[in-house]
């Protein structure tokens, strides 16, 4: 797939599973590729869909395919068009919007074309305890995250996030990174049978707030007050010009804390430029 550009060169690879002529095209493994792309040639009305191939194991049925390495998965069973149909519709929500961009982790620099979301944490009445969070830290179970999003109708995947813990306890922020789905509707997490949309979440920073500093709620209630840092809804959106003057202090505080960043009680995921 070339480059927005039409530069070939800086194009993207893709590994495809295509379904014509009533089948689904024969193959023994999906190897690494920038993207995955399911495409169905004998209907047009589907349209195709591609997304980055580090997000094909959340599609992946497990009685088909076994994971061989971070590169490649074999498939294991038959797949049916039923099947790759289910694939596709699973990942929609999945797909970036433009397939070349490459969002800017929290901590690089302010990117304009990201918007910043708040997320909040509250580990006494979250179906993420305190103990989940801190054990993901320490064994570095940072693949899959995914959060409520109350202004899920203005997120978009490639969109930056900050976690950030409120209530009793060590407050601040907990996590950053970029939301890697587009906002897609869930189960209510609190069993109130609300209508709740979550994203998926890539993090580059997750630590444990009860052995290492935090950028605190202080701190950020200081910094910008017009923004209620102590609780209310999870996945607001920070104004811009308090989305840079976030940036600023995270980039900070990272530089200021690299040291502490061991791997066990803070992890830094992706470098910090």
């Amino acid at each position: 797939m070339p480059s927005s550009d039409g530069d070939v060169e800086n194009g993207l690879t893709i590994s495809a599973i295509c379904i014509r002529n009533g089948h689904v095209d024969e193959f023994n493994y999906i190897s690494e590729a920038d993207l995955l792309g399911i495409i169905d040639m004998d209907d047009d009305a589907i349209p195709p869909v591609f997304i980055p191939f580090r997000e094909i194991w959340k599609i992946l049925p497990n009685d088909a395919f076994e994971r061989l390495d971070e590169m490649q998965f074999r498939r294991t069973e038959a797949l049916t068009v039923d099947m790759v149909h289910d694939m596709m519709d699973a990942a929609r929500h999945l797909q970036p919007d433009d397939l070349h961009y490459k969002p800017t982790y929290p901590g690089e620099g302010f990117d304009e074309k990201q918007r910043t979301f708040i997320l909040m944490w509250n580990p006494d009445i979250s179906s993420v305890s305190l103990e989940d969070h801190c054990f993901g830290v320490e064994y570095n179970l940072t693949e899959y995250f995914n959060w409520s999003v109350w202004d899920y109708d203005k997120a978009r995947c490639g969109d930056r996030f900050f976690l950030v813990r409120v209530g009793k306890g060590n407050t601040g922020i907990v996590m950053s990174g970029v939301f890697d789905s587009q906002p897609y509707e869930g189960e209510d997490w609190s069993g109130k049978g609300r209508s709740v949309y979550y994203m998926d979440m890539l993090p580059n920073v997750i630590l444990d707030p009860e052995k290492v500093p935090m950028l605190t709620t202080e701190a950020l209630q200081e910094a910008m007050p017009s923004f209620d840092w102590t609780g209310g809804h999870s996945g607001r959106l920070l104004g811009n010009e308090d989305a840079i003057k976030l940036e600023t202090l995270w980039q900070r505080f990272l530089a200021e804390h690299s040291k502490d960043a061991d791997g066990i009680t803070m992890s830094m995921i992706h470098t910090i430029r």
